[in-house]
């Protein structure tokens, strides 16, 4: 598994976002993939943005279900972390 150094490194080199929390900023990946959901009987077309970023900083900023993040002038909710067992965690955000 790579150390934090070398997941900092990955992030950066994948062109990262810095976003911020009441208790600091971070860099993470940010992924605005498409998303369908099926609302009364309908399948709707969006996208599902994610904040990819270290497990270590997650915990470090307690990023947790209705934390709060902001990145430019879009604030986000963490909807649900998603730890991936590596090292990095998938946070799925709204707002």
């Amino acid at each position: 598994m790579e150390s934090d150094a070398d997941l900092l490194d990955m992030i950066r080199a994948l062109g990262d976002v810095v976003f911020s929390t009441p208790r600091g900023d971070c860099c993470g990946l940010l992924d605005e993939g498409f998303a369908e959901a099926a609302v009364g009987g309908m399948d709707v077309d969006g996208t599902q943005p994610s904040i990819t970023c270290r497990s270590s900083d997650v915990e470090r900023l307690q990023l947790v279900k209705g934390a709060q993040v902001t990145l430019g002038t879009r604030v986000l909710k963490v909807v649900r972390p998603e730890p991936d067992g590596t090292g990095m965690t998938r946070l799925v955000v709204q707002g």
